[in-house]
């Protein structure tokens, strides 16, 4: 039904100018200050003066931030690398974190895994981009060239 009349519409305005203006002007006073030129800034502080001149209080936080803990010693580091050494299949960076009690990030830090780990899990990133669509593929290979224009810096 809609399209119908938006259709009509279309055939019937066809060849004319359509004039279509916003419902009003823009305002200084649904503008943002920091948007503003100095000597509206001033205008509009004669209409409506800040009440309060310091920034506004930030809401309390939703938790207290975590304190650092530094409880591993020396002996816990060789021992979170002998552990990923023997068995990286069972003693993953996250079980590691778990028996440490510290960050899967600290393990990776502390213990990186071995180039055949690596090696291995490439292979099985590759087995899953391989059932990927058509689609998939070129979206993820999009977003890769404009990862990469991120970094692009003009050096003239």
């Amino acid at each position: 039904m809609l399209a119908r009349v938006a259709r009509e519409r279309a055939q019937a305005i066809r060849g004319q100018i359509i004039h279509d203006p916003p419902p009003a002007p823009p305002s200084p006073l649904c503008t943002p200050r920091v948007f503003l030129p100095k000597h509206e800034q001033a205008k509009l502080q004669q209409i409506m003066p800040l009440d309060d001149p310091s920034p506004a209080s930030l809401p309390p936080p939703l938790r207290q931030p975590g304190k650092k803990k530094y409880h591993l010693t020396p002996e816990d580091v060789s021992e979170i690398k002998r552990l990923r050494q023997e068995d990286p299949d069972t003693w993953s960076r996250k079980a590691l974190a778990e028996k440490f009690r510290c960050s899967p990030f600290f393990i990776g830090m502390v213990a990186e895994a071995d180039s055949v780990q690596k090696e291995e899990q490439m292979e099985k990133r590759e087995a899953v981009r391989k059932t990927w669509s058509r689609g998939k593929q070129e979206i993820r290979r999009q977003r890769g060239v404009r990862r990469d224009s991120w970094y692009v810096f003009d050096q003239t």
